[in-house]
């Protein structure tokens, strides 16, 4: 999560989905970055861990708390491959010590990912609000410039960001190598709103 006042920029950040990378392309701008991330709890009483990950409808309250008008800023947020995204969460729950296969994970565990502040998987729910999107521009992460530069550019000609910028690189194998057809199917339905809205496939070449 980043935000300017200066810009009227918000980011909403979608857990796995290339959401460190996207702070961090707008740090120049935000009101804090990584290395002054206490800023959370002096702006908005909150630390910075429990409002990182923060839908959109949320970020709402807290801005309307603060006597801002959410309406005013731009909100971006992005998306991931789904198949890759689960991969992703897999190698980060196995860092945590989780010591199960990747089929007992997604078979097993996966689910338990879907429930109250945890449900950082929903993406509509993290987008959406009382069935409205409220967010401006979704980025595919695997597409990060040709997604990102022409909005930003239109919006801010400007603002210059290193649409090289990558943070927090994976550390697992090729998503492919995990899958069987059944545990494809799961995250298939796991993942139906991406898929059907962002145009993913399991195949697509650009995948990370």
């Amino acid at each position: 999560m980043r935000f300017s006042h200066d810009r009227k920029i918000l980011l909403i950040s979608n857990w796995k989905c290339g959401c460190s990378t996207l702070a961090d392309l707008f740090n120049t701008v935000s009101e804090f970055d990584w290395d002054h991330r206490d800023a959370c709890l002096r702006i908005f009483g909150k630390e910075y861990d429990t409002m990182v990950h923060y839908p959109a409808s949320l970020m709402r309250q807290e801005f309307a708390r603060q006597g801002w008008d959410f309406d005013e800023y731009t909100v971006i947020s992005s998306v991931r491959h789904p198949w890759a995204r689960a991969v992703s969460l897999y190698a980060n729950v196995v860092r945590a010590g989780y010591q199960g296969s990747f089929d007992d994970f997604i078979l097993n565990e996966l689910h338990t990912w879907q429930s109250g502040l945890q449900n950082r998987w929903n993406t509509y729910e993290m987008f959406h609000e009382r069935g409205r999107r409220i967010v401006d521009h979704v980025v595919r992460i695997e597409h990060l410039e040709h997604d990102l530069r022409p909005f930003v550019e239109q919006r801010w000609p400007d603002l210059h960001l290193d649409y090289t910028t990558r943070s927090n690189p994976g550390a697992h194998q090729p998503f492919r190598e995990y899958y069987t057809d059944k545990t494809r199917e799961i995250v298939a339905d796991f993942f139906a709103y991406d898929i059907e809205t962002f145009g993913y496939q399991y195949d697509d070449a650009e995948a990370v």
